[in-house]
């Protein structure tokens, strides 16, 4: 960048003067030219040489910039006079660049460590910066010091003098203010001065935990701000009301403040609406779909159940009837037997004609009616049984191949299948029963040639 010396007034080209010049253009602040213009131009009036102008200039140009290295900018006054009434030095308190980088510094170290950053720079004194409550407006007159995060510290006026407190530069808050920005400890409210502003690392730490608790639970929560943060919503006058509704308390007030502003309401994760459905947070004792899918299944297999035993029912019933229908013939086949002229004593005389004591008659009953079977009678004898009397008559049956050859063929087919029930339920088979007394039949035979013939059955 090129300055046009003689746009300045300036036609001298000394080189001191020169690289002033050069260095403010560079470091991009117009103001420098300026403040180095007025400086030549008033020494120039004074009848200065311009040797002595030109220091003069670069003397004024080097403060500006010194103050400016090291405030961050150049304090107001009149640059053109040197001594009283010249550049005004900075008001005790202000802080350097260095002293801001270092609560930067500390701003930042308390973010990584709470995850809220606090910025100096918003602030309207800072720290360092001597402040007085403003009788005017208020106050009663009390000396503080702006601390590191944005609190005053409240000191008595001789320890404020030592450390330079000049009461004609220093900020005049109203008194209510003062109050609320003074520490606890100091019988203030402590607010301060700081915008508390959650970090990015803290805001994804926070939704990390949120996205844990609902892996576990099930239950997504936004995560809430802090009662801190939600305070910070809020205008001094409202905050100056829950104050003092907490007794002074500020840790209280913005308890109360919190529990009004509410929790965020948590909400069915994906994974629990694929549980329960298309729901919001299940309420207590809801059963999920898995759980009402085998409520279904168990109610399902036993309405089966039940109508398949009915169908069993339904069976059995049909089936009884078809036997009932099927039923044909006596009652009772020992009883039977008294209606046959051949046994008129029922079983006991089969028993005695079987061993042979007679030999039963044929073609004649006894005039004792029979009784025909049907379901009522069929269904008593098979829970009966067999009495007593018939099962020593079975008992006392002769064998097959003891069987009386001349009363077989004088029997009828009940009677011959009443012994061979009998034999069966001795033991024997029905085809054995029939072999051995087939077997037991006399034996006749000869080689010669026979002129008749004898047969015994």
């Amino acid at each position: 960048m090129s300055i046009d010396w003689n746009a300045l007034g300036i036609t001298s080209q000394d080189p001191a003067l020169i690289n002033a010049y050069a260095n403010a253009a560079n470091a991009g602040t117009s103001n420098y030219s300026a403040i180095a213009q007025a400086a030549y131009n008033q020494a120039k009036l004074n009848g200065d040489n311009d040797r002595l102008a030109f220091d003069k200039a670069n003397a004024a140009l080097s403060q500006a910039m010194n103050y400016s290295n090291t405030f961050g900018y150049a304090p107001g006054g009149n640059w053109q006079t040197w001594g009283p009434g010249g550049p005004s030095q900075p008001i005790p308190g202000t802080s350097p660049l260095s002293a801001q980088g270092q609560w930067f510094s500390q701003a930042n170290t308390a973010a990584g460590l709470t995850g809220y950053f606090n910025n100096p720079m918003t602030w309207q004194y800072q720290p360092g910066t001597f402040v007085i409550s403003d009788p005017n407006q208020g106050g009663n007159g009390a000396v503080g010091q702006i601390l590191p995060n944005g609190q005053i510290q409240q000191i008595s006026g001789d320890v404020a003098t030592a450390m330079g407190y000049n009461p004609q530069l220093a900020a005049r808050i109203p008194g209510n203010d003062f109050y609320t920005m003074t520490i606890a400890q100091q019988g203030g409210m402590g607010l301060g001065q700081g915008q508390t502003q959650q970090t990015i690392a803290a805001q994804q730490a926070m939704a990390g935990m949120a996205k844990d608790v609902a892996g576990v639970t099930g239950l997504y929560t936004a995560p809430q701000q802090t009662s801190a943060q939600l305070w910070q919503t809020l205008d001094r006058p409202t905050q100056e009301a829950y104050i003092q509704q907490a007794g002074g308390n500020l840790a209280q007030a913005q308890a109360n403040y919190a529990q009004v502003a509410g929790t965020p309401t948590p909400q069915a994760s994906l994974q629990m609406q694929a549980l329960y459905g298309s729901y919001g947070v299940p309420t207590a004792g809801q059963q999920t779909m898995a759980q009402n899918e085998q409520n279904y299944t168990q109610w399902l297999r036993s309405a089966q159940e039940a109508r398949l035993n009915q169908q069993l029912q339904q069976q059995t019933a049909n089936n009884y009837l078809t036997l009932l229908s099927n039923l044909r013939g006596p009652a009772d086949y020992a009883k039977y037997q008294q209606v046959l002229g051949a046994t008129p004593g029922g079983m006991s005389d089969l028993v005695r004609a079987a061993a042979g004591q007679y030999i039963p008659g044929g073609g004649a009953t006894t005039g004792v009616q029979p009784q025909a079977v049907n379901l009522q009678n069929f269904v008593g004898q098979v829970g009966q049984g067999t009495s007593q009397d018939q099962q020593n008559l079975q008992n006392s049956l002769v064998a097959p191949n003891q069987m009386a050859p001349q009363t077989w063929n004088a029997l009828t087919d009940s009677q011959k299948q009443m012994l061979l029930g009998t034999w069966e339920a001795q033991g024997y088979t029905q085809a054995d029963a029939k072999n051995l007394f087939s077997q037991s039949l006399p034996k006749y035979a000869t080689n010669a040639p026979a002129t008749g013939q004898f047969k015994l059955m």
